[in-house]
């Protein structure tokens, strides 16, 4: 599918940094295919796990465990010395959790974990070592690290 990224790149972040608010990317986690999706500016993040899915956004609403291995990422970027620098990195709180009641398994919040930690491992900007992403479970717990 055209739209997803291999890393987090200079380029990925000049493009899809401050959808919602400056400073953050937003992405979909897909946890069968292995695949990252930046979220456009003009879509949230339900239109876009519905395309992933094949399927229409009532099909999610009506059953939204369709859609249980599209797991929500967001890293914060900071500007230092005309660089980009990771800041934050966490996964799975969106409206996709939220409001439309989608839920994910331990096992794929771990994946969407790994993928989003080699996503920005795989890139070219800087980041913490070792790289601190959070998990949101469906009970809004916060898992750090």
């Amino acid at each position: 599918m055209a739209g997803d990224a291999e890393a987090l790149t200079s380029d990925v972040v000049e493009k899809f940094v401050g959808r919602k608010k400056p400073g953050l990317l937003s992405f979909l986690i897909d946890t069968n295919t292995n695949t990252i999706y930046p979220v456009p500016y003009d879509v949230e993040h339900f239109q876009l796990a519905a395309k992933i899915c094949r399927v229409s956004t009532e099909d999610i609403d009506y059953d939204p465990q369709i859609a249980s291995h599209i797991v929500t990422g967001f890293i914060e970027i900071q500007l230092t010395d005309d660089a980009y620098r990771v800041g934050r990195a966490s996964i799975g709180h969106s409206s996709l959790e939220f409001r439309h009641r989608v839920q994910h398994t331990p096992q794929q919040l771990a994946k969407a974990k790994q993928l989003l930690e080699q996503f920005i491992k795989n890139g070219d900007v800087p980041h913490t070592d070792p790289l601190d992403v959070d998990i949101f479970t469906k009970r809004r717990f916060i898992i750090r690290g």
